[in-house]
């Protein structure tokens, strides 16, 4: 059997920097000018506000009492305070990004054993930059998702140096983390695969140890009371049912992903500017043809091994239904609210394996075949920088519409009190659609943004919509009990307890016109009762508070 570690050249340390370029380029370039979004205002949020000294104490805690029966989340929350700590909201991006190019460094060293590093280099690259998602640039998915990743990978790359038991440990720390990412292990011995009977031997020991593993979390989990193993350990009818949707809805969802994105990214290029587009294309294509100049070498015993290819190609088979039939949890898979889920990533690695393995066979072909495989490398690298840099854009748009949306909203609402509600109606503003500029997490804001007066009767809360009728959607949420008003901020977790109390005195209303957020005066019928909603007062009710909490300085840039 060839080895499993072809020897290391100058160039390998030559594809390492173009990957850390490349991924680079394709997600962080603008990071500058990047934010937080959505869910990034919850665990991330608290971390880029929690003190230095409280980070250890605060990991600690969700070490302890595990998030969604996920204890290692505590790194994710100590790793983005820390960068936090180091240097900001830039801090936090570039290590983000870090862990991008770790994943993307390891997916090259797994890959080089069965291609060529220009083969390797090309489907890394691939794998970190695919467009079947855009949730790439979210703090939490980064710290969570991708670093859950970044052990699973690791986990493979030790099995094949013949590690298992520091396999197993970078296995069990993705799962505790993510634990989708665990099928990757699972089907590790496919990697390593041969026609002998020690080798049936080691991936029957090999399966028994993951099932081990799986069955001590699930176990831990179910006695933690964790809500989602009880509820489907209780309906496996219900779950085998969601699990085989996940799986075929899942896979066909992440091919069209991939052709729908990468092809409108080339012909809106194209419509834009064509000369531009052409230009690129040979300019990709001058560059992709003097890569596989440089990176073709004597070929490796490993890679005339026709068993190793096969087994990399029976991994990818098994790994991205697999790994969606881990997800099912998330059903549907799909595009939601605009924003493509970050589950595609879990198939990411296996078809950027299977077109490392198309690209190796390509370029090793006669002379015609290689020229079509190289013109071809470079048509997928502009569909893939350009669709890149445009989602980068929108995520610099989309923190400039959050920042908007809150500071017109707060400065216009001088007369800010006790249970006031601010409304802000979102139709005609500039909206974004691989990242929401408006989430569910906009309700968690004002407490970060406000110190609230420990003589208040309730905070403030904010409430917006991209609703053409946002004020009806508001009343659906609104209830009298007696003489109080209360509005629903988070109907989607139950009617219980996610009432918060509000002054019908104190409800100001938001509309965009003429590229800003202005208050409007209305009368807003709520269950027949008519509710006076006010301009800004001029000069009386003014309040005194202002917005100096620790996210005030983010979002608002004050100081």
């Amino acid at each position: 059997m060839a080895s499993s570690n072809p020897p290391r050249s100058p160039r390998t340390a030559i594809a390492l920097l173009l990957l850390g370029g490349l991924v680079y380029a394709g997600l962080y370039l603008h990071s500058a000018k990047f934010g937080l979004y959505e869910d990034d205002f919850w665990l991330p949020l608290e971390a880029i506000l929690t003190p230095p000294g409280g980070i250890i104490s605060r990991g600690w805690y969700y070490l302890v009492h595990p998030i969604q029966g996920r204890p290692l989340l505590a790194l994710t929350y100590t790793l983005i305070a820390g960068a936090n700590a180091i240097g900001g909201l830039w801090g936090v991006h570039l290590g983000a990004y870090l862990i991008k190019f770790g994943c993307a460094a390891v997916a090259f060293s797994i890959l080089r054993r069965f291609v060529s590093e220009f083969a390797a280099l090309l489907g890394a690259a691939l794998f970190i930059l695919e467009p079947s998602h855009t949730a790439g640039q979210l703090v939490i998915h980064s710290y969570g998702v991708f670093l859950a990743c970044f052990f699973a990978l690791g986990a493979l790359r030790l099995y094949q140096a013949r590690h298992p038991w520091w396999a197993m440990a970078a296995a069990a720390i993705s799962m505790l983390m993510v634990e989708s990412f665990i099928i990757y292990y699972i089907v590790a011995p496919l990697l390593r695969i041969e026609r002998t009977r020690a080798w049936v031997r080691r991936a029957i020991i090999h399966a028994m140890g993951v099932a081990l593993l799986i069955l001590a979390v699930l176990l831990g989990r179910w006695f933690a009371g964790e809500q989602r193993v009880v509820q489907y350990a209780g309906s496996p009818r219900e779950t085998f049912r969601l699990v085989s949707e996940t799986i075929v809805n899942g896979t066909k969802t992440h091919a069209t992903n991939l052709w729908v994105n990468a092809s409108s990214s080339v012909a809106e290029l194209f419509h834009q500017s064509p000369v531009f587009a052409i230009t690129l294309f040979f300019t990709a294509l001058v560059f992709t043809r003097a890569a596989l100049l440089y990176f073709s070498s004597p070929r490796q015993s490993d890679l005339e091994d026709s068993d190793l290819r096969l087994g990399l190609f029976l991994f990818c088979l098994v790994a991205v239904p697999a790994a969606y039939a881990t997800a099912f949890k998330y059903h549907p898979a799909t595009w939601t609210g605009g924003r493509l889920s970050w589950i595609h990533f879990l198939g990411a690695f296996p078809v950027a394996a299977v077109c490392a393995l198309l690209i190796d066979a390509g370029v090793r072909t006669n002379r015609a075949v290689r020229l079509i495989s190289v013109a071809g490398c470079a048509l997928v690298s502009v569909a893939v920088g350009t669709f890149q840099l445009r989602i980068q854009n929108i995520y610099v748009q989309c923190w400039a519409n959050q920042r908007q949306m809150f500071g017109e909203a707060l400065s216009g609402t001088p007369d800010l009190g006790p249970r006031s509600l601010i409304v802000v109606n979102l139709h005609g503003a500039p909206a974004t659609t691989a990242v929401m500029s408006s989430s569910w997490a906009d309700t968690l804001v004002l407490d970060q943004v406000f110190r609230w007066p420990p003589d208040w009767s309730g905070p403030a809360n904010f409430f917006a919509s991209n609703e053409p009728d946002t004020l009806t959607l508001a009343a659906s949420r609104m209830v009298k009990t007696g003489e109080e008003w209360k509005f629903s901020l988070r109907p989607w977790l139950g009617p219980e307890g996610q009432y918060v109390a509000v002054d019908p005195k104190r409800i100001a209303y938001f509309e965009y016109h003429d590229g800003h957020f202005l208050r409007q005066a209305r009368t807003w019928m709520v269950q027949g009762v008519p509710l006076s909603l006010s301009l800004a007062p001029a000069d009386s009710v003014i309040s005194s508070l202002r917005p100096d909490g620790p996210l005030a300085a983010i979002l608002l840039g004050t100081h």
